[in-house]
């Protein structure tokens, strides 16, 4: 067979018993013989690197792999809860412990739901709600001071017009004091409903104290004066609408000292004391006032 030399392009005849075997040029340049078994390359070069091995293809999606892939979260069957039944969401039952009483048990797991809920309560305590008689209460002592409010006014204005034309008159200053002294009888009685009014609808120990005292103070002067107008002339309108006043006065102290607007206004843990004192003080400061009526 006849090669040519890459050195200096000289065609060799070189035999075919020498096919895969090395050959030299007369040049000096070495050359293998086409044919044979031929090395390897690895072989013949030690440090030469192996050729990487051919990476596997990827398998081909199947037909399934869409749909599995559509279903989102790596696989996750948005329908394995279809067929969840009631008794499935049902609560878990406590698990008895060995050695442990199941009341203990219990009374441990209703500890720790109330510890959850009081921790996921922001807000801490909830307010109770306004009663609804207190409203009615409250509207009620709104309307008296509307009422106080109005005389109060009328006998302003009447002084104010009286007291001018009566200055030549020898008792005019006399006049005018009586005058000023109903005005302030009246703006006393006003004062104090108003405040009833304002306290009806505030959440505090102090509104519930003083509700407490001003009732009790109302009706025990109220009986007071029901008792010295059988002393003179009887006034039947005015014995029936004392003891009206006093039937509605003792019914709202009486509801006041109940729990449901003692809770309200946060006075229920207070002490049995506590609870008598605003009344047994309004009840004595109205009786005395009373007594020392009668006594005149």
């Amino acid at each position: 067979m006849k090669i040519k030399c890459p050195g200096c392009s000289k065609a060799l005849n070189v035999p075919d018993t020498a096919a895969g075997k090395i050959v030299q040029c007369s040049c000096g340049k070495k050359l293998r013989a086409p044919g044979g078994a031929s090395v390897p390359t690895s072989a013949a070069k030690p440090g030469a690197a192996k050729p990487a091995a051919p990476k596997p293809a990827a398998p081909k999606p199947s037909a399934a792999s869409p749909a599995v892939a559509s279903g989102g979260f790596g696989g996750f069957d948005p329908e394995m809860f279809d067929e969840l039944t009631e008794s499935d969401l049902e609560p878990v039952a406590a698990v008895v412990k060995p050695g442990v009483a199941p009341k203990v048990q219990q009374s441990a797991a209703g500890g720790n739901a109330l510890q959850e809920h009081s921790g996921g309560d922001s807000g801490g305590a909830s307010k109770p709600s306004l009663p609804i008689p207190m409203i009615v209460i409250g509207i009620l002592n709104g309307l008296v001071t509307l009422a106080f409010g109005f005389f109060c006014l009328v006998m302003f204005g009447l002084v104010a017009v009286a007291i001018p034309q009566l200055e030549e008159q020898p008792d005019a200053a006399t006049t005018g004091v009586i005058g000023v002294a109903l005005v302030i009888a009246l703006m006393i009685p006003f004062a104090f409903s108003l405040l009833n009014t304002i306290a009806c609808f505030v959440s505090k120990p102090i509104c519930w104290y003083f509700l407490a005292f001003s009732y009790a103070f109302s009706v025990s002067s109220l009986l007071m004066t029901l008792i010295g107008s059988f002393s003179g002339e009887a006034n039947l309108f005015l014995i029936g609408l004392a003891s009206i006043r006093i039937l509605v006065g003792g019914s709202i102290l009486a509801y006041l000292n109940v729990k449901q607007p003692r809770r309200f206004f946060r006075v229920d843990m207070e002490s049995l004391p506590k609870h008598l004192a605003p009344n047994i003080a309004g009840a004595a400061i109205g009786f005395g006032l009373g007594v020392v009526s009668l006594l005149q």
